[in-house]
């Protein structure tokens, strides 16, 4: 082989598949190698390219796209999340106090541009609701190693209520916008989002 060509890795002609690496990463060394293992599987949807920043959008459509179980939100709704929301910022009863006081048309969502945002937005909360609960259960393992049994259960049970429900309702508002306005997440890089 080659070693400028980047034609056939020896680990990929093992497998029998063609590398698409371009030729600067031609396998000279092992570090090469595991680089060029890196950039054929983070593109391997796209051949011949890099793909970094689509497979990062791929992998966010995998993540916080709706789920076979999750479909019309019914498992949400089973655990009482349509309830708890609620109470939440955006809720039913903040958007009630709000046109009380004399915005009478106020709706978060009004057409597709702003179902969009608000799709996004589900998906940063979501994502602060789910590094905080690793945050949490962090400190709740800490209190069972010394011993802390209450503190344990008290963080376990802020974790339940500040991150673990807040997290479901992100999903399940997602699902039903998405539902409401007939959007998928496989478009989103096509999405024309106007603030």
């Amino acid at each position: 082989m080659n070693p400028g060509s980047g034609t056939i890795a020896p680990h990929m002609a093992r497998r029998g598949q063609l590398s698409q690496a371009p030729p600067e990463l031609a396998v000279t060394g092992p570090f090469l190698r595991r680089r060029q293992r890196f950039v054929e599987c983070m593109s391997w949807h796209r051949p011949g390219s890099w793909g970094t920043v689509w497979s990062m959008v791929r992998l966010l459509q995998i993540w916080f796209g709706p789920k076979r179980f999750e479909k019309g939100g019914a498992v949400y709704e089973k655990f009482g999340v349509d309830r708890f929301s609620r109470f939440l910022p955006f809720g039913y009863w903040t958007n009630r106090l709000i046109r009380a006081l004399g915005a009478k048309n106020f709706r978060i969502i009004n057409d597709e541009s702003s179902a969009k945002i608000w799709v996004v937005f589900t998906m940063v909360v979501e994502f602060c609701h789910v590094v905080a609960f690793g945050l949490f259960a962090w400190f709740m393992v800490c209190d069972l190693l010394q011993a802390d049994y209450a503190g344990a259960a008290w963080n376990g049970l802020l974790n339940l209520l500040v991150n673990v429900y807040p997290s479901m309702v992100q999903r399940y508002n997602r699902i039903r916008i998405l539902q409401a306005f007939k959007l998928d997440l496989k478009e989103m890089q096509q999405w024309d989002i106007q603030m």
